[in-house]
C-alpha cells in the first residue's frame, strides 16, 4: 500500500479518536521549515482531510484547526466543511459581527462597527432598529422606533419615570412643566405632557407631572399651577359634590352651613 494512503488512514484514525488533534507528519517528499511544510502530494491529501473535519468557525492552518480572526467568518459555514475565512460584512446579516468564525448578533442597543469585529452603542438619541424591521440592526432616530413617552437609553427605547416625558431629541427625561401632567398609560398620547385641566380631577393641580390634590381650604388657580385660597365670600366645595372646574368654590350663601356657623 502506498505510504500516502497509509498516512491518510492514520490521520483519519487520529482525528476520529479525539476532538482536538495536532498532528505532525513528515511525509515522503516533504520537509519542515519552522511551522511550514514543503508541498508533497501526501501532505495535500492529509491537509484536505483535516480541513474537512474542522469545527464550525474553524479552518485549517497547517495541521491544526483554528478560529477565524475577529471580524471574519468561515465560509462555507458549518462543521465538516472545507472553509476559508472571509470578511463578516460579506456573509453576515445587518446587525451581526464576526466572532469565533461565525456570524453573531450584537446585544440590545448595540450594532456592529464598520470592520464587523466589535459591537458599539448607538449614538445618543438613536435606537437600534428591532428585528423584523428592514434593515434591522442599524441605528435610527428614536422617533422612528420608540413609542410616545419613551427616551433612548444606550440604544434601547425606555419608558420615562412617572411625571416625566422625553425631551424632543429623546436623549433624556424631564418633568412636565408646572400645570401640566403626563398622559396616563393606555391613552393614545401616553407619556406626553398635557394641561392638568384636561386630565386631573376638579381640585387638583399639575405638580411634577402628576395630578396633586389641593389641601385644606385651598383650590387650584386658573392655570392649575398652584393652590390658593378661595376668594373672599366663597368657600371650597365639599368633597363629593359634582362641581366642574368653574365651581371649585362658590358664594357662601349658596352652601348650607350648620346652624350657628357663619361662612367667612
Amino acid at each position: 500500500m502506498p505510504f500516502s494512503v497509509l498516512a491518510g488512514v492514520f490521520l483519519r484514525y487520529c482525528l476520529a479518536s479525539t476532538s482536538l488533534v495536532v498532528v505532525l507528519l513528515l511525509l515522503p517528499g516533504s520537509s519542515v521549515y519552522g511551522d511550514e511544510f514543503t508541498a508533497s502530494p501526501a501532505w495535500f491529501s492529509a491537509r484536505h482531510l483535516l480541513r474537512a473535519v474542522c469545527d464550525e468557525g474553524k479552518v485549517a492552518v497547517g495541521l491544526t484547526c483554528v478560529f477565524c480572526p475577529t471580524g471574519k467568518v468561515k465560509y462555507p459555514a458549518g462543521k465538516n466543511s472545507i472553509g476559508v475565512c472571509q470578511n463578516a460584512a460579506i456573509h453576515c446579516d445587518e446587525g451581526q459581527r464576526g466572532n469565533n468564525g461565525v456570524c453573531t448578533n450584537c446585544p440590545d442597543g448595540m450594532v456592529p462597527n464598520a470592520a464587523r469585529n466589535n459591537c458599539v452603542h448607538c449614538p445618543r438619541g438613536q435606537a437600534k432598529k428591532p428585528a423584523g424591521q428592514s434593515p434591522s440592526g442599524e441605528c435610527v432616530e428614536g422617533d422612528q422606533v420608540c413609542h410616545k413617552g419613551q427616551w433612548v437609553d444606550e440604544g434601547v427605547c425606555a419608558n420615562c419615570p412617572a411625571g416625566q416625558a422625553p425631551t424632543e431629541d429623546r436623549t433624556r427625561c424631564e418633568f412636565c412643566p408646572i400645570g401640566q401632567v403626563k398622559h396616563p398609560p393606555g391613552t393614545h398620547k401616553n407619556g406626553v405632557c398635557r394641561s392638568a385641566s384636561k386630565i386631573c380631577d376638579v381640585g387638583q393641580i399639575g405638580d411634577n407631572g402628576v395630578c396633586t390634590n389641593c389641601g385644606g381650604t385651598l383650590v387650584p388657580n386658573l392655570g392649575r399651577t398652584a393652590c390658593e385660597a378661595c376668594p373672599a365670600g366663597t368657600i371650597k366645595d365639599p368633597p363629593g359634590t359634582n362641581a366642574n372646574e368653574s365651581q371649585v368654590f362658590r358664594l357662601s350663601s349658596l352652601l348650607m352651613a350648620a346652624p350657628g356657623h357663619l361662612l367667612l
